[in-house]
This record gives C-alpha cells, structure tokens and sequence, in this order.
C-alpha cells in the first residue's frame, strides 16, 4: 500500500544535514541507515540536558523492529556500525547490578555527556523497559500514533493495546486525527475522544469534532447503537 502523504500538522524531527550528504553517500546497509534515523528520531524526543537511549529501548522499540524485519543485519550489529562510523557515541554504565548499554549522537554535548556518564556523574536510566510485545492492532494505528502524537513507547503501546479491546480501530485511527485537528497530541486527549464518542455516539460529531445541528439525523445514542458500539 502507498503511502498516504503527510498530514497537515505532522511534527518534525530535526535531522542534522551531513545525514543527507557524506553519510547517505556512505551508509550502504540499510539496517545501519535506519537504525540511525530512529535514534536521531527518539533523542529529538527526549527531555532535558541528558538525551540518551539505551539498548534495552531500542530492542523494544517497535516501529524500529518492524523496519529491520527485512535486513540481513540485526539490531545490535546496526547500532555498532553507526557507532564505528562516528554516528553515535556508546557507553557501559552499571544499572541494579548489571551493565547497560547507552547510545547518543556524536555531537560535541553527546561526547560530553557519554564521558559523564562513563565516570558516573550522569544520570543512568532508573528502569529496564520491558521488551515490547508485538500486540495485534493493525499496524496503520501505530504509524498514526507516532507520525501525530509522539514515540510509541513500551506503555503507550500497551494502551493501544487495551483500547482494542473496547473500541473498533477505526475509531482510534479517527480520535488520533482528532487530536491532530484540535492540535491537543496526547493520548490522554486520544482517549477522551474515544470514551465521548462511547458515550454519545461517533455520529454525534462532525469533521471537526465538535457537536452537529440538534436535529439532524438519529440522535446520538441510536448512530452508536447502529455502529454496533454498546452504549
């Protein structure tokens, strides 16, 4: 399937501009090329002085594991070729008795912060993400989430998860475009869409979201029960 084009209020993330010369004239695996946008992707993503990511995050990461499904070269391989070519900067920090892994972009902040960390003055991360289930919603509803609202984290994944088990996934394809027209990107605002439209109907509200006409078609709770949709 095509791809759909880029919405209207898609967020940007900033790439530094030698990935589009020397290092896209160099990079010939496309393991290595993709692993190293993502991270570009999920540092932008991050909060604060202390932009890292760790192994265990990559490796539970899924829109990245779905992009290397098809490459010659696993993960671990890809990260350490970005990390020879200069792309990334790695270090080893102890973390609850065990040595954890932390990439960051080879700028002069990044190889500030990895000796910072390597001596331990930095902070590590406080927690093992778990790895990432591979859940059973159509992979379209990720692509929505992480092109319009944010990083599909190992918790927002795990609520995309139960919220397909309550509403059809055309409806959480829709509340997530929702989001994107009132410009509120969160899944919190997602999820208050949905438990409106369960509430008073999906047919309620127009293409911005907002109430139609009182008196215009079946009311509210009748368009839900047509949708099949317990009111």
């Amino acid at each position: 399937m095509p791809f759909a084009g880029f919405p209207a209020r898609c967020a940007f993330t900033p790439v530094p501009a030698p990935f589009f010369g020397p290092l896209l004239e160099e990079i010939d695996d496309p393991a290595e090329l993709k692993t190293a946008l993502r991270v570009v992707h999920l540092l932008s993503q991050k909060r604060g002085a202390q932009r890292f990511v760790s192994l265990a995050e990559l490796a539970g990461d899924l829109p990245l594991a779905r992009a290397l499904q098809g490459c010659s070269t696993p993960l671990e391989q890809a990260l350490e070729a970005c990390v020879r070519r200069g792309v990334l900067v790695a270090v080893e920090v102890a973390q609850d008795g065990r040595q954890e892994r932390l990439f960051l972009l080879n700028t002069p902040q990044g190889r500030v912060l990895a000796q910072r960390l390597a001596s331990g003055q930095g902070k590590a991360p406080t927690a093992h993400p778990p790895p990432l289930e591979r859940p059973s919603l159509p992979p379209n509803i990720y692509r929505l989430y992480e092109e319009n609202i944010g990083v599909l984290t190992p918790l927002v994944a795990e609520l995309l998860k139960d919220a397909e088990q309550t509403y059809p996934p055309q409806w959480i394809a829709d509340a997530i475009q929702e989001a994107v027209r009132q410009n509120r990107r969160s899944w919190k605002y997602v999820e208050a869409v949905l438990r409106r439209w369960a509430r008073e109907g999906k047919g309620a509200y127009g293409a911005t979201g907002r109430p139609v006409e009182k008196g215009r078609g079946a009311s509210p709770r009748e368009q839900g029960r047509r949708r099949g949709f317990p009111i």
